[in-house]
């Protein structure tokens, strides 16, 4: 399994010491980030370069002097850098890192030698801030042929990119770390057995980080179980964007590891669901949990679909059947109906705002219990269209709620009894957008039910301010447990 790599990333020696013993049982090695170091701190390791490892008993630990170029901080000439490194190889450094590119590369070959002569086992580096190279599997067959272990730290700007990454570190059979660095690239630091890599890098959570996209070792240990996962782990996921705020990985995680299953749960960024539904057979994911905006993608993604699917054309999960083909199921209508269930005959109608996925669900809930609906977006032919799909496939149901459309409304005064029910669909006042409020000009009655399916932040703008107006108000945490329990019981049934 890969190890765990604690960045020390503070300004002195004793804050790193002291980040070490916070975090040692959650840690297997420690990478010292000199360039973070204070300039005395830093001159304090070349009158004693054994001061910098001193107090890291038990583990490996890398010697690091990065670059600005390779996100660093490192301010002095590339020759004071050299001769840094090259002072502090007595140290007592297990493993040191070295940037691998061409530029002054005889110097860099010098420190290589130098290091194997001492026994310190050499990481060849490429660090690409703003993407991800075309030459990979060159690139690393380059670097293994200059260290002990070939390293690629890039940032993915699509979900591709993460795909080309991960191509790559499978298909070198050398030892390697191969990163995604940012957003996109979050879960090559949770997933590293499946790249094949042989430790991920993390930061303190109450400092610096060392680089984009780390995760805090405890939370690697506790929350994705790292250090517990091999061949046989069968893998989850949850695709959106933004997908950062989520709570499905410690929903879903905690009641793997509650029930004693190997079974890991992963956040992806995806803009391109097509693309991800290609990695998703590629590593494989056993079930993924759909959010925004994706839900219509994933809808026409699966082989085959559920009732809910059918009606409302939104997926928000799928399961990965034995002869590799996804199902698509929608726990969201069971999930919206779950939190108003005991008062939907008391609304004589309800104004749904967006027209995504989550608006298609809660649309359908609302009118297959009688609810007449009006469908209020910011583009009027999307609000149009939803209403005359989910009209259709409700006459054939003999259902006969009426449904209707209208521009994102503003002061709401033309609601009337579509005001006893708003329901918030849209990413808008989701973090990070904290300010976000999808009607701002509405003047609250107090006699409204206004319903946030978001539920990070707990209160967005529009609950603060119905709830100012003494609306009764409901956020999205209720459907959030509703919906993740169906799927989590849907998970279930691919494990064995």
């Amino acid at each position: 399994m890969p190890d765990i790599c604690l960045c020390l990333t503070a300004e002195t020696m004793a804050q790193n010491n002291a980040l070490f013993r916070q975090y040692r049982s959650h840690v297997d090695m420690v990478e010292l980030r000199v360039d973070l170091l204070d300039a005395s701190e830093q001159e304090n390791l070349r009158a004693d370069p054994k001061a910098g490892v001193s107090d890291f008993h038990g583990v490996d630990s890398i010697l690091t002097v990065r670059r600005e170029v390779d996100g660093g901080h490192w301010k002095g000439s590339e020759t004071d850098r050299i001769a840094l490194l090259k002072r502090m190889l007595s140290a007592g450094f297990t493993h040191i890192d070295i940037e691998a590119d061409l530029p002054g590369l005889p110097d860099r070959l010098g420190i290589v030698q130098s290091a194997r002569a001492a026994g310190i086992t050499v990481i060849a580096s490429r660090h690409c801030m703003d993407s991800v190279p075309a030459d990979l599997d060159t690139e690393l067959q380059r670097l293994s042929a200059i260290g002990d272990c070939a390293k690629i730290a890039a940032r993915p700007t699509g979900i591709a990119d993460f795909r080309r990454l991960l191509h790559a570190a499978r298909a070198h059979a050398e030892p390697h770390v191969v990163l995604g660095m940012g957003s996109y690239g979050v879960a090559s630091r949770i997933m590293g057995h499946a790249f094949g890599n042989l430790f991920t890098f993390s930061s303190a959570a109450d400092v610096q980080q060392a680089a984009s996209g780390h995760i805090a070792p405890d939370v690697l240990q506790t929350l994705f179980a790292h250090g517990k996962t091999g061949s046989v782990t069968r893998y989850f996921a949850v695709a959106g964007d933004p997908v950062a705020h989520s709570k499905s990985p410690e929903y879903h995680n905690r009641r793997f590891r509650a029930d004693g299953l190997n079974a890991l749960y992963v956040p992806f960024r995806v803009d391109d669901f097509d693309e991800f539904m290609e990695l998703a057979r590629e590593l494989p994911l056993s079930g993924i949990s759909v959010t925004v905006p994706h839900k219509e993608s994933a809808a026409r993604a699966a082989a085959t679909v559920n009732e809910g699917v059918t009606a409302t054309r939104a997926c928000n999960t799928l399961i990965r059947e034995p002869d590799g083909a996804y199902r698509g199921v929608n726990t969201d209508i069971e999930g919206f109906l779950s939190c108003i269930r005991d008062r939907l005959s008391t609304f004589r109608g309800a104004t749904v705002l967006g027209a995504g996925g989550a608006a298609r669900a809660a649309v359908y809930a609302l009118a297959s219990g009688g609810v007449p609906v009006l469908v209020c977006n910011r583009t009027l032919s999307r609000a149009q269209t939803l209403v005359a799909e989910l009209g259709a496939i409700l006459r054939d149901q003999g259902q006969s709620a009426p449904l209707s459309a209208a521009a994102l409304p503003g002061d709401g005064t033309e609601l009337g009894v579509y005001g006893d029910l708003i329901v918030q669909t849209s990413s808008v006042g989701m973090h990070p957008d904290l300010e976000g409020d999808p009607i701002p000009a509405y003047r609250f009655g107090g006699t409204e039910t206004v319903y946030d399916i978001i539920y990070t932040p707990p209160m967005t703008p529009i609950l603060k301010r119905a709830e100012q107006a003494g609306c009764a108000t409901v956020n999205g945490s209720g459907m959030f447990d509703a919906q993740a329990d169906a799927q989590y019981r849907l998970f279930r049934t691919v494990l064995p």
